[in-house]
């Protein structure tokens, strides 16, 4: 447990990071924000976590954005400004960086800052209750161009234009058809999927689920791979593995592989 506003805890293989402030719909303050970045890094630094799940307190909000009662001095003045954005990214790059996989599990309003943090993980499973939105339109705001890069590789620019030009909320069925999110449940179920679905995501190798998040992360930033000196280098990295020796012997032995921590 980090504090009463963020909780960390393991559940056999999976890390979970809660948002813990249902009481304003987990709204994000600044102290979180600043803290977040290296609670992520704590649980992919973990041995015994192989997936790390994100959610947000209660039934009715996975997080709802900045704190109403800071978001005059975290916007007010540019200076200000630019350091809530750094923090932002901050908690967005250690998502990103995580070599862990990272699912959102959204109940509720993903709104601003917290549809951000969804939208930087590698996976978002949702209740049929949830929104997202990023309503900086109404505040006389712009994502980074970073946010903005993630957001268009899942739902491109005509959909990006739509959650920015409009700042309108995306129910959660819109949001699927349009690849925000992967999976929506129902509310009942949303625990119980999720973490059967992490759960069965900690069998597998954690070579392999790293190197993919690695192999992912750079065609969405390079499509072309012009910037990829050798094409073969994360290839080799997975045939050079432990984990790709026990795959094999697993197979060949007709049995579910053992992969070792990471």
């Amino acid at each position: 447990m980090a504090d009463d506003h963020i909780l960390v805890e393991r559940r056999d293989n999976v890390g979970v990071i809660t948002f813990n402030r249902p009481e304003v719909r987990n709204a994000l303050t600044e102290e979180m924000w600043e803290r977040f970045p290296r609670l992520v890094k704590q649980a992919a630094g973990d041995p015994a976590v192989r997936v790390i799940v994100l959610r947000g307190a209660g039934e009715k909000a996975f997080a709802a954005g900045a704190d109403i009662r800071e978001l005059e001095d975290a916007l007010g003045h540019p200076e200000s400004a630019i350091v809530h954005r750094a923090r932002v990214e901050a908690g967005m790059r250690a998502i990103e960086d995580s070599p862990k996989p990272v699912l959102a599990m959204v109940a509720g309003f993903a709104m601003g800052g917290g549809c951000r943090l969804a939208v930087a993980c590698d996976l978002r499973i949702a209740a049929d209750n949830a929104q997202f939105g990023i309503p900086s339109a109404n505040l006389g705001y712009v994502l980074s161009s970073e946010c903005a890069r993630r957001l268009m590789a899942l739902v491109g620019p005509g959909r990006v234009s739509q959650i920015l030009l409009t700042a309108q909320p995306i129910k959660a069925q819109e949001a699927l058809q349009i690849g925000l999110v992967e999976v929506v449940v129902p509310l009942a179920d949303l625990e119980h999927h999720t973490f059967r679905l992490a759960e069965d995501m900690a069998k597998l190798s954690p070579t392999s689920l790293a190197t993919a998040k690695e192999l992912i992360k750079t065609l969405a930033r390079d499509p072309d791979m012009s910037a990829i000196s050798d094409p073969t280098a994360l290839m080799r990295r997975c045939l050079e593995s432990p984990d790709f020796r026990e795959g094999v012997q697993a197979f060949k032995d007709k049995r579910p592989p053992r992969f070792g921590a990471q």
